[in-house]
């Protein structure tokens, strides 16, 4: 960046200030302590970048106002653009930094101030140094190195979307992936994580008792066993029908009892018939008498004696004439009248009733024996095959005794089963903790490589290298020891030896040495071509010699603008000689 001209109104301690920069490259200005040489060197910062280390908050900018000055401006011309800036607000006329990224608006600063890098966070420190030696953690470029160290693929994939935020943010979700299933791991195992343990970590098995050892095959014992309560259902259909069986036979049995009780009776209902049957005779035998001994008298009374002849005549049956009567016919005499005999006709004949009733109960009584007597067999003959208690307690007990089996095969399969299914619990907790265990191993890996120390180590090593050698280079044309940036961003002094001294631990000037040559290397890899550097007067004689050979050998190679300011002896009218330089003297705020 080439430096034309630089105006200062109520700027700090220049009240007024028109300086012309574009004649030389190289410029010190020089003058007596609080003389207002810094304010130049500080004057350009304002108008590019629109801060000021001095003030942190802009609302406090009236402060930077020349004291009794109400309004202030800064102009500068850099590279054929003019860029004003207001001093009490920090508006610009032009933003310069709207159009420059990041990195290089870092880059101006460490250029306007050397000091800037040392004040940097590690972070910026290394984003700078990528930036300027080209190269950068773009997504494309850290995936194709994790690639190179054969990270999984379907991380890198996972990753890509949050490298291209940084690759902090990466590294920070696999270091949580990493954390994650390495608490997957212990939430399967149930077990303190170690990678030692957990690469071969398999789940205990269930124990396996004897009885669950002799089932060889599961597969076959099921099946057998289905076969075995088909049949115990067989033989359950079987007891059930030989208890419907035996339920009838009971029945049968009361039937058939009662059917004995009533043929053992038939003794005594024919003893009763022929006794009623005899009294029948007996009653038959009496009418039949009274009736004979009744038609006998009857027949005696209608016998006639003929006095002539002294035959005997009686009626014929027709009554219509008389025939012959034997003698002793109407000689006939009974003891017992005929309204006695006809009364005991009467009483007979009623008895005769009930016998005959009592005679036709019994014969029926006989007929229901006989019929009885049929149904006896036949109810025999179906009962005969039906199940007999001893039949149906046989089988009640084959059937308890196969249902006892079946527990104890469904309770040993039950065994079997909680076993297998134990073996693939464990078998599954194996597989998931292996898979946790792969998965922790991967998202490790790509946690490490990209760790500061990893693939950013790797890249930034590749930078500091170039960047390093620059410094060598650059100190080298001094004449001065190389500051040397570690991969860790920490700042040393290498010596000629190759002994390292840390740069909190230089010197003043060693410090100040070794912060110009970090700002010329950075300016020159980043391309600005602008270097501003205060404090010079820090060293010794030799050191100013060194110092300002150096910054003509710049001046002749890469840079436009070089902008330095010294504590020196002088007078706005006796300036020091300084070869190459435009040397400007401040004197209370007046730049001459």
């Amino acid at each position: 960046m080439k430096l034309e001209k630089l105006t200062i109104q109520n700027f700090m301690r220049v009240p007024a200030a028109d300086i012309d920069l574009g004649a030389s490259k190289l410029h010190v200005f020089c003058g007596s302590n609080e003389a207002g040489k810094s304010t130049v060197s500080e004057a350009i910062r304002f108008a590019l970048l629109g801060d000021t280390p001095r003030v942190k908050l802009k609302k406090d900018y009236t402060q930077l106002l020349t004291e009794g000055g109400k309004k202030g401006t800064v102009a500068l011309v850099a590279d054929g653009s003019p860029i004003s800036r207001d001093v009490a607000t920090g508006k610009a006329s032009q933003d310069m930094l709207a159009n420059m990224d990041a990195s290089t608006q870092t880059a101006l600063r460490l250029a306007l101030g050397a000091q800037a890098f040392t004040d940097l966070p590690v972070d910026q420190r290394r984003t700078m140094l990528f930036d300027v030696v080209g190269l950068s953690m773009t997504p494309e470029e850290v995936g194709k190195r994790l690639k190179a160290r054969e990270i999984d693929e379907a991380v890198i994939k996972a990753i890509t979307p949050l490298l291209r935020a940084s690759v902090d943010a990466a590294q920070k979700y696999c270091t949580d992936q990493v954390k994650q299933f390495r608490a997957n791991w212990q939430a399967i195992t149930g077990e303190p994580f170690g990678e030692l343990k957990a690469k071969g970590w398999e789940a205990p098995a269930p124990a396996k008792s004897p009885a669950v050892a002799k089932v060889k095959d599961p597969a076959a014992a099921q099946t057998a066993l289905n076969e075995a309560e088909e049949a115990a259902n067989t033989q359950a259909k079987l007891v059930g029908s030989l208890e419907e069986g035996l339920k009838l036979r009971r029945q049968y049995d009361v039937e058939l009892q009662r059917l004995a009780a009533f043929v053992e009776g038939k003794p005594a209902i024919e003893a009763e018939l022929e006794k009623t049957r005899a009294a029948i005779a007996t009653a038959l035998a009496d009418i039949d008498q009274h009736q004979e001994m009744i038609a006998r008298t009857q027949q005696a009374s209608k016998v006639y004696h003929c006095p002539e002849c002294n035959t005997s005549l009686k009626m014929n049956p027709t009554g219509d004439d008389l025939d012959i009567a034997k003698p002793d016919e109407g000689d006939f005499s009974d003891t017992v009248s005929i309204e006695d005999r006809q009364q005991g006709i009467r009483v007979a004949t009623k008895a005769m009733t009930d016998l005959r009733a009592a005679e036709k109960r019994d014969v029926a009584r006989l007929d229901a024996v006989a019929k009885s007597a049929e149904l006896t067999a036949s109810i025999n003959e179906k009962r005969a095959p039906l199940a007999t208690e001893e039949k149906l307690a046989a089988a009640e007990e084959k059937l308890t005794a196969m249902r006892a089996k079946i527990a104890t095969d469904k309770e040993l399969l039950r065994e079997v089963g909680a076993y297998l299914q134990g073996v693939k619990v464990a078998e599954g907790k194996t597989k998931q903790a292996a898979e946790a265990f792969a998965l922790w191993g991967k998202w490790g890996l790509a946690a490490d490589a990209l760790a500061p120390d990893g693939i950013p180590a790797e890249i930034l090593s590749e930078a500091l290298d170039k960047v390093n050698h620059r410094l060598v280079t650059s100190a080298a044309l001094a004449g001065w020891e190389a500051p040397i940036i570690r991969d860790d961003m920490e700042i040393v002094r290498q010596s000629d030896s190759g002994s390292e001294q840390l740069y909190s631990m230089l010197s003043v000037s060693a410090k100040w040495r070794a912060t110009a040559v970090i700002a010329e290397v950075i300016a020159t890899m980043a391309g600005m071509k602008l270097l501003v550097l205060d404090g010079w007067d820090v060293l010794d004689m030799t050191g100013r010699t060194q110092f300002l050979k150096w910054l003509r050998i710049l001046a002749s190679d890469s840079f436009d603008t070089i902008i330095t300011a010294a504590t020196l002896k002088g007078s706005p009218t006796e300036k020091p000689a300084i070869k190459e330089f435009a040397v400007h003297w401040v004197e209370q705020g007046v730049v001459s």
